[in-house]
C-alpha cells in the first residue's frame, strides 16, 4: 500500500539544510501527505514546516485535526528534533 503511494506521489522539498532535511509526499488531490523529517546534529529542538495541503479540507494528524488553511499559513510545529533522526508526520484530508 505505501509502495503505491509512493510511486505517484509528488514530492516537495521543505527543508534542504546540512542539519535538516524535510520532504513532503502527496497524492495529486492532496489527500494524503507525509513528511520525512531527517536530521544530523540539530542545534534547534523544533521546526516549524509549510506543507503544501488543500486549504478548503480538514486534516487529520494522529488524534489532532486542523483546517488547510491553518496549516498553510501557520505551518506546522514539530517538536524534540533528536540528533540522527527521522520522524514522519502523516495527514489525512477527511
Amino acid at each position: 500500500q505505501d509502495r503505491e503511494f509512493y510511486k505517484v506521489a509528488t514530492a516537495r522539498i521543505l527543508v534542504d539544510s546540512e542539519p535538516i532535511t524535510a520532504i513532503e509526499y502527496a497524492d495529486s488531490n492532496l489527500n494524503v501527505c507525509v513528511i520525512q523529517i531527517f536530521t544530523k546534529t540539530v542545534y534547534a529542538h523544533s521546526l516549524l514546516l509549510y506543507p503544501v495541503v488543500d486549504e478548503q479540507a480538514i486534516y487529520l494528524q494522529g488524534d489532532m485535526v486542523a483546517d488547510g488553511k491553518t496549516v498553510a499559513k501557520d505551518g506546522i510545529l514539530v517538536q524534540n528534533l533528536k540528533d540522527n533522526s527521522c520522524q514522519i508526520l502523516k495527514l489525512i484530508k477527511k
